[in-house]
């Protein structure tokens, strides 16, 4: 019933193409017969749905979306539905730029693994960022705990280490964060 510049431009169908037309027919979405069930089932029961998915150009290249779907009550027919207002915004670009960033963060997640030392990153407030698994088994055998990487993982280093706070280990750790151009190394204590 309604087709905007917007839509024209992120479809490719000009308003006189797409009007009168199936909305599945003009903008086929990557939803299966559930998610369409449960898009329906919300709609009717909250009057919204919110969602993204994959929707394609009249040309058949894809384009994810961020959407709501309101539903259009009559005032004559008791409340039943009479029809739609979608909006879509493009998210491709922030997509792609999500699963390159994650797609890298694999890469050097591999590379993390594959050292043969151990190895840890903190951030600036000395919360393990990331942990390999040799470090893992250091922490586990050093605190005497089956600790999990989720455990570990954004917890306090001095916190998990209290021992160590004023320690030659803490204080060349604060001197490599003050001057990064000192090397740091492991200097958890030894096995």
């Amino acid at each position: 019933m309604a087709w905007n510049k917007g839509a024209e431009e992120m479809y490719g169908w000009r308003a006189d193409e797409a009007l009168g037309r199936h909305i599945w027919e003009v903008v086929p979405v990557g939803l299966s017969d559930e998610q369409r069930a449960k898009a329906l089932r919300e709609l009717e029961e909250r009057g919204r749905f919110r969602t993204e998915a994959v929707t394609y150009r009249n040309y058949g290249t894809p384009v994810y979306v961020e959407g709501i779907t309101i539903a259009l009550r009559g005032e004559q027919e008791e409340g039943q539905i009479t029809g739609y207002v979608n909006i879509r915004r493009d998210i491709t670009e922030r997509k792609r730029a999500k699963e390159a960033l994650s797609e890298s963060s694999r890469r050097i997640e591999d590379i993390f693994e594959r050292i043969t030392d151990q190895f840890y990153a903190f951030d600036r407030a000395w919360r393990f960022t990331y942990i390999n698994e040799r470090a893992l088994g250091h922490i586990q055998r050093a605190k005497g705990e089956a600790l999990t990487r989720d455990e570990v993982l954004g917890k306090n280093m001095w916190e998990l280490y209290p021992e160590l706070a004023g320690s030659v280990c803490y204080q060349k750790y604060h001197e490599a964060l003050r001057e990064p151009k000192t090397p740091l190394r492991s200097l958890l204590p030894a096995e």
